[in-house]
């Protein structure tokens, strides 16, 4: 991403520099850095003529101060001497919505800072409510003092490495998290002066806090300097300037309009009037004289480091450096310290060890590498020195000087030196993969020093060594172990690695579970013991856990805050492995441009040309993110070197996983005889790589059996492997495969699967990076898949019928023994009987048994006999002549006539009358009957299927229910089974439905709102599901509906008092007729309840309330007219 730059014209316009682009886009967020509006421009130009200079600068820097509070950003200000800078901040700090905090730097560490955190942490105090307390972070290294630079003390010891890196991670995150706390309020506008003398610590501070924002922080702040003249910027400032989140300004002179606006301002005049007292010769010499610009605000000046001289001695330089460390001025003391050792050619060997110590806690390993060595050169057979020097060689990654050093005393040193030497060698033996080598070391190790540290870290390389080569037992135990003894010796940061090494072990195993919560362990002995890099690590694990779980949205939360632990810590080496996991996890939901640049961040952290395993992990994702851009061939490219590097250094996951992806890319460019080469002999390593074998199997194979095996031995390998992605991806192909080989009815149920794992995981992304995540080609192989099926969607976007079978949705036992039932029953004329709970779905078994008849070509035709009023049910049956009762103005076909050569359908059977049971049983024994008022006989071929959610036994032995119609209607009989008895089945049926109301992008339910649902015992089934969403869609403004969106427009579902005592629907029914007396009342009643309710909901928008209703709008107008009832809050 291209730098920001900015040249302001002083009067009216900010202009692109040479190189720019007027519309930018904005690190922070992604968005276009909006050009002013022709309305923005005219009030600049205005500001400037009413004699306002530098209008168009300030209002910029109002505009980043605005953007501040979504990431953190840098402004240079460009201009020659006396062009006003100053002036802008005196006119900044008049027009900011909060107060311009302002320091002035002086060459030491955070000089510019003494003034600028106890501002900031005085406007916390005054907070109404303190969400964080970052005070602590900022007190000396030693904590004697609670503000750093007010340490004095000469006489403290310099603290240990592993004290000053964690003080200096403490302090940067605790100006991350101090800007946090101000952020929601206003955040903070801060201005450094003289930037020609800073210093290397608060250059690293203002990079952190924009890499915070980078990273996906939201601790925002504007950070605002004069730029110096080229000859004066040191190579931090040029970093600065280089930073993706930096913007720089221009700012020119005035012109001859600027200029008089300028002196024709009344403040202008009234000091020139005072200054001359109007006489025309001492304005003229006032023009003569030197102009006097305003002061840059200033503070007392606090002394710098001792200057070194032949007669400063080490203990004084000692004491100076001391100092320097407990204020985290790690650079200049070790500036000091080398100074000290340059002054002779044989340094105090106690300066050369606190200087390499200094540097490693800096993150500079070469620099400590080289202090060690003249430390080791100071100190001739000092065996500790010698270890210092292969440790230092072995975090550089320079494996052979390590050796050397370490061979040089693993025989000769006393005991414990020479366990600490043969260790140290055991590690870099396990990073050149030689890991038999590594145990014999390590277990030598142990037989010369029995100490606990020393065992610890011997058995932590036995388990690191016997791990990498999948003897996963021997790992666990020697990890176990090292928990035991290190709880045993109080040892809290051996025991945080323990616990770690553990979670890694059944990371590998596939108990993600176990592995979580011994992450979280460690993050919690980490917050209550100390050891923040510990829990980075224990944080970048949970990631891991997190993507592999699908949980994209908390992988990259935990990928970040891990992250901006380690880039506190300048621990360069895990920072770009955590970063390279970041990327990885964000081309995964295919946010491939927001992967790309994490990318470009860690490779700007450290070359990783030394570490070859690293290197293939990012070239790895870089070959993903290609892949997704649509550059097959540099996605081949950077594969093949992932391969060769991986197989260099024996990492063989890695080549593994390099070669399917060659193979696939084969495949892809239609190149299957080289696929086929590459994994003939290719043995997978776990079972997520098996997975990834046996889809490209299924896609080389010719035979449509074969695939179809292939498929579905990937889908099950995926689900063992517990990688949802994976799953997705094998249940999409499966679907394609079944549908392919004409096996429809299996390939709707593995496309309903894969749609809702497809779900589950867009909402487990986060929502801006949805879109990227639509975008995978198994995502959109899938829907292209629902299009082919005519699953729902697909019938309402373009009218195609689909049968009641295809209607039933779900996988659950019972209502696949529901389907396999039909298709037996379906081909024949036999007359069914089918009953279940109301909404359970009796209508599409009805259609789905006439669609599969050898009558589907005739007319399917339903009857509610219970809507129908008992006198009119033998006319709308049987039909009527012309004159047979009032009303009959002429003839009339019966359902009995429109259905013949198809299927009748009656509905509610249970309901109708004793008297039209008798009539019904006649026309089923005959098959022929006559109108109602006639006298010809009519015959009729109708297949009869009969439905009631009424008990007809029960009805049969009260008297109530013909028994010779019931048993004649019960040829073949079918229950079906309410939706609390099929559980599983609700989330894929709440998704279909929810597919088949949208209007656009289908809304989507989270865990807790899949959960109510799941709870719910849903006595009107599938019917009142369907009700609900459309009710929670059509009321909602989210699309993913959660659990406070079903308990506000669906409180029943929610936990009210339906879910907990069921109330059954014919005793409702009946309760009511009996206190109104008539159908039709009870009918008009229940209607004004529903319409009232509707508007109530909807506050009166007649619109959404016909909509939620499932009405026509002039009719639900009517009928609140009807009803008196309010529309948009008046009085219908």
């Amino acid at each position: 991403m291209s730098r920001k730059s900015r040249d302001a014209q002083t009067v009216s316009q900010i202009t692109p520099a040479a190189g720019g682009d007027a519309r930018d886009v904005d690190p922070a967020d992604g968005h276009p850095i909006a050009e002013p509006t022709p309305m923005e421009a005219a009030r600049r130009l205005e500001a400037a003529q009413e004699g306002e200079p530098f209008g168009a600068v300030i209002d910029e820097l109002l505009e980043l101060h605005r953007g501040a509070s979504r990431a953190t950003r840098f402004v240079f200000l460009d201009g020659p001497d006396g062009v006003g800078i100053p002036r802008i901040a005196e006119r900044l700090a008049e027009r900011a919505p909060s107060a311009l905090v302002q320091g002035v730097l002086d060459g030491r560490a955070y000089s510019g800072l003494e003034a600028i955190v106890p501002e900031l942490l005085a406007r916390a105090r005054r907070l109404p409510v303190r969400a964080l307390s970052s005070e602590a972070a900022f007190g000396c290294a030693g904590g004697c003092c609670r503000l750093w630079f007010d340490h004095t003390r000469t006489d403290a010891p310099i603290p240990a490495w592993s004290e000053l890196a964690a003080g200096r991670a403490s302090f940067f995150e605790g100006m991350a998290e101090l800007l946090a706390e101000l952020t929601p309020h206003q955040p903070a506008a801060i201005w450094l002066w003289g930037m020609e003398l800073l210093d290397p610590q608060t250059a690293g501070l203002i990079e952190y806090l924009l890499d915070d924002s980078r990273l996906g922080g939201q601790r925002g702040s504007l950070w605002i300097a004069q730029l110096p003249p080229a000859d004066q910027r040191s190579e931090r400032i040029e970093r600065l300037l280089e930073h993706p989140s930096t913007h720089r300004i221009t700012v020119g002179a005035m012109g001859y309009d600027e200029l008089r606006a300028h002196l024709a301002r009344p403040d202008v005049v009234r000091a020139l009037l005072e200054r001359t007292g109007g006489l025309v010769e001492a304005v003229d010499a006032l023009l003569r004289g030197e102009p006097r610009p305003p002061a840059i605000p200033t503070r007392p000046s606090r002394r710098h480091a001792a200057e070194v001289n032949r007669e400063t001695t080490v203990d004084e330089v000692m004491r100076e450096a001391s100092l320097l460390a407990h204020r985290h001025s790690l650079d200049e003391a070790a500036t000091l310290l080398e100074r000290a050792a340059a002054r002779t050619s044989e340094p105090h060997a106690v300066l050369l060890e606190t200087l390499s110590d200094l540097h490693a806690t800096r993150g500079s390993v070469a620099d400590a590498l080289n202090a060690a060595e003249r430390l080791r050169a100071a100190r001739a057979g000092d065996v500790d020195a010698t270890i210092r020097v292969g440790r230092l060689a072995r975090a550089a990654g320079q494996l052979s000087r390590a050796e050397e050093a370490l061979l040089d005393v693993a025989d000769a040193a006393p005991a414990r030196s020479r366990a600490v030497a043969l260790l140290e060698l055991a590690l870099v033996r396990l990073e050149r993969a030689e890991y038999e080598d590594a145990k014999a070391l390590a277990r030598r190790a142990m037989t010369i020093d029995a100490e606990p540290e020393t065992v610890m870290e011997a058995r932590n390389t036995l388990g690191r060594a016997s791990w990498s080569v999948g003897d996963w037992e021997f790992a666990e135990q020697c990890f176990l172990e090292n928990e035991a003894t290190a709880k045993q010796s109080d040892d809290a940061l051996f025991e945080m690695r323990s616990l770690n090494n553990l979670a890694l072990i059944h990371m590998a195993r596939g108990r993600l579970g176990d592995a979580r919560g011994l992450l979280h362990r460690v993050v919690q002995l980490a917050s209550r013991r100390g050891g923040a890099l510990y829990r980075a690590i224990a944080l970048e694990n949970i990631g891991v856990v997190d993507r592999l779980q699908g949980r994209y949205a908390e992988a990259i939360t935990s990928y970040r805050a891990a992250a901006r632990v380690l880039n506190a810590y300048e621990d360069r080496g895990l920072l770009v492995r955590v970063t390279t996991n970041l990327a990885e996890v964000l081309a995964t939901v295919g946010a491939s441009s927001r992967a790309r640049e994490v990318l470009r961040f860690a490779v700007g952290e450290q070359a990783d040309a030394d570490r070859p395993e690293r290197r293939a992990d990012r070239l790895a994702i870089e070959a993903d993110v290609a892949e997704q851009s649509g550059d097959r061939g540099e996605a081949s490219r950077l594969c093949r070197e992932v391969r060769a590097l991986a197989e260099a250094t024996g990492y063989r996951r890695t080549v593994v996983l390099a070669t399917l992806r060659l193979a696939r890319y084969a495949y892809l460019d239609g190149d299957t005889d080289k696929a086929r080469e590459l994994i003939e002999d290719l043995e997978p390593d776990s079972t997520r790589n098996a997975c990834r074998l046996a889809l490209l199997q299924a896609s080389l194979e010719t035979d449509a059996n074969q695939v179809v095996r292939k498929a579905r031995y990937a889908t099950t390998l995926a689900r063992e492997g517990g990688d949802p992605l994976l799953e997705l991806r094998s249940l999409t192909r499966l679907s394609r495969a079944l549908l392919d080989s004409g096996a429809r009815t299996e390939a709707e149920l593995r496309y309903a699967e894969a749609e809702a794992v497809s779900r589950r995981l867009e909402l487990a992304t986060p929502p801006e990076l949805r879109e990227g995540f639509r975008m995978l080609e198994s995502v959109l192989e899938l829907q292209r898949i629902g299009l082919e099926l005519g699953e729902e969607r697909a019938e309402e976007r373009d009218g195609r019928p689909t049968t009641g079978l295809d209607r039933l949705i779900g996988s659950s036992a019972s209502i696949e023994r529901v389907r396999a039932w039909a298709r037996r029953v379906g081909p024949t004329n036999a007359t069914v009987l089918l009953t279940g709970e109301s909404g359970t779905g009796k209508e599409l078994v009805a259609s789905a048994l006439h669609d599969l008849s050898t009558r589907r070509d005739h007319s399917f035709v339903t009857v509610n006999c219970g809507a129908i009023v008992e006198t009119l049910l033998l006319s709308e049956l049987f039909g009527h002549e012309q004159g047979s009762f009032t009303g009959a103005s002429k003839r009339k076909e019966g359902r009995f006539e429109q259905a013949n050569g198809g299927t009748l359908f009656l509905d509610e059977v249970g309901e109708m009358s004793t008297a039209t049971q008798s009539a019904l049983l006649r026309v089923l024994q005959e098959r022929a009957f006559q109108r109602v008022g006639g006298t010809e006989t009519l015959t009729v071929d109708v297949r009869i299927i009969a439905a009631t959610n009424r008990d007809l036994e029960q009805m049969v032995a009260q008297g109530s229910f013909r028994a010779d119609l019931y048993y004649r209607l019960r040829a073949l009989h079918l229950h079906l089974p309410s939706l609390r008895e099929r559980p599983g089945d609700i989330e894929t049926i709440a998704t279909a439905i929810l597919n088949r109301h949208a209007s656009g992008a289908p809304a989507m339910l989270d865990d807790d709102a899949r959960e109510m649902l799941r709870n719910y015992p849903w006595p009107g089934n599938v019917r009142e599901l369907e009700n609900v969403l459309r009710a929670v869609t059509v009321l909602s403004t989210s699309r993913v509906i959660g659990r406070e969106e079903v308990e506000r427009y669906a409180p029943a579902v929610a936990g009210g008092p339906t879910s907990q005592h069921p109330v059954a629907l014919p005793d409702l029914y009946y309760a009511a007729l009996q206190q109104r007396g008539s159908i039709y009342e009870m009918r008009k009643d229940l209607e004004r309840a529903a319409v009232e309710r509707a508007l109530q909901e909807t506050k009166g928008n007649i619109s959404r309330a016909a909509s939620l209703l499932g009405m026509k709008r002039p009719r639900l107008s009517q009928l609140a007219s009807e009803y008196g009832l309010k529309k948009n809050g008046r009085e219908s």
